[in-house]
């Protein structure tokens, strides 16, 4: 069966380390949300109802734990 690109995306970011991803929900990034929905303890996903939210929560994530956070958008 073929992976889907949001599988060949998300793994390898899990494995650099990753534990969190703001998304903005549309169709772009909807097929991340289903791969995160299945693995659930591997990264957390936060979703924001506008870009600057998660904007604004990516860059206190950053400057409080230290650690890079992933921003997606459709």
């Amino acid at each position: 069966m073929a992976q889907a690109v949001a599988n060949l995306l998300l793994y390898p970011l899990h494995e650099w380390g990753v534990k969190r991803i703001f998304r903005h929900p549309g169709d772009g990034t909807n097929g991340m949300a289903g791969v995160l929905g299945r693995a659930p303890r591997k990264i957390d996903y936060v979703q924001a109802r506008h870009e600057v939210l998660w904007a604004f929560m990516a860059g206190a994530h950053a400057t409080f734990t230290a650690s890079a956070p992933i921003c997606a958008a459709r």
